[in-house]
């Protein structure tokens, strides 16, 4: 027998979830975490429950779980921004001003690509992996929303600073974040556009 030490924000948000509406969302979250299951051959949950579990491991080490929260492939999130928000409050001890400027800043992106057209803006920030990559996406979309004549800015100095990216170490949970808010917002307007490419592709062949 092994005993694993439960960090009491984590043990008490596993508690609290299994009575929130999206239950069955955060389910398909930890399914995301379990390593090495062949699902096609999964009958019943004996047949993957004691495998590794990266949701559940991280959770023990203190580490983030937001990357679980949504299919970048697929562009699909599990769940919504009110349970992410739950976990961000319960667990990580995120500040609620950074929680909903992040929100806003994210519709903002989501609203603009959407508008615009402009789906490789979308590529890029889910592709940058460094923190220089990814504040330039961020200025690149400020400029292009200024060419645009938006009457609000994306997000001020002290919200940058204060919120966005209080530690640069920290940088991949906020890109992870934004992305979350993105497809959330944008899912059914992806799936058309990519239905329309997918036409088009055909129609071109």
């Amino acid at each position: 027998m092994e005993v694993y030490s439960l960090p009491d924000d984590a043990f008490r948000f596993l508690a609290l979830v299994k009575r929130h509406e999206m239950y069955n969302e955060w389910q398909k979250v930890v399914k995301k975490g379990y390593r090495n299951v062949n699902w096609d051959k999964v009958k019943e949950e004996k047949d993957y429950v004691n495998k590794m579990n990266k949701v559940f491991q991280n959770l023990l080490n203190g580490k983030s779980i937001v990357t679980f929260f949504f299919d970048s492939k697929k562009r699909e999130v599990y769940g919504n921004w009110e349970l992410l928000s739950y976990y961000l409050l319960e667990v990580r001890n995120m500040d609620k001003e950074r929680i909903e400027t992040i929100k806003e800043v994210g519709d903002k992106i989501a609203n603009y690509i959407k508008e615009s057209g402009d789906i490789k803006r979308l590529d890029r920030l889910e592709r940058t992996d460094t923190y220089r990559g990814f504040r330039n996406q961020l200025r690149i979309i400020i400029r292009d929303r200024v060419a645009a004549n938006y009457d609000d800015i994306l997000f001020d100095f002290d919200e940058y600073v204060n919120h966005l990216v209080p530690d640069y170490k920290e940088w991949r949970e906020t890109q992870d974040l934004l992305l979350f808010r993105i497809y959330e917002q944008l899912y059914d307007w992806l799936l058309k556009v990519d239905k329309e490419n997918e036409k088009e592709k055909e129609v071109n062949e």
